[in-house]
Order: structure tokens, then sequence, then C-alpha cells
């Protein structure tokens, strides 16, 4: 995979990563967590409730541990697909 430099990029490579995803599988759940970034968490959750077609089961703030490792502003998601 490709690193991405930025914000933004990174939204864009995840977004594709899961529309390729959705080509094959259907999401059956799927969480948004974040360090200390709830504006950008809730961006993702806006975007990918449009894709997949429902909110995701949870959106939480993370352990202060990630956020030393990967900075303040980090947003992770999580993706459990139906079977296929």
């Amino acid at each position: 995979m490709a690193k991405s430099f930025s914000r933004a990029q990174n939204m864009r490579k995840i977004i594709k990563i899961i529309k390729t995803e959705l080509q094959s599988r259907a999401v059956w759940e799927y969480a948004i967590v974040h360090a200390e970034a709830e504006e950008r968490a809730r961006q993702y959750a806006e975007l990918l409730t449009s894709l997949i077609g429902k909110e995701p089961a949870w959106i939480m703030p993370l352990s202060p541990v990630v956020g030393v490792h990967n900075g303040p502003g980090t947003v992770g998601i999580g993706v459990s697909y139906d079977k296929p």
C-alpha cells in the first residue's frame, strides 16, 4: 500500500479501500475510534454512512497510549464484513 502524507489523502485512501471491499462483500458492522479528533471521526461517519447505508456501531475515544504513539488527531476505523 502507498503511504498517505496528509489527513485528506488518508481519508480518501481509507474510503477507497472500503469501496473496493464493498464490490465483493457487504459490511456487517463498523466502528470509529479517535484520539482527540471527534470532529474528524464524525466526518468519517458521515461519509461511511452514505457509502455503506448504516451508521457506525459506535464512535469513541481511543486510549491516550495510542494518541501518544500516533499523535492527537488519529482516527481508526474497524470494519466487520458479512460472510461471503
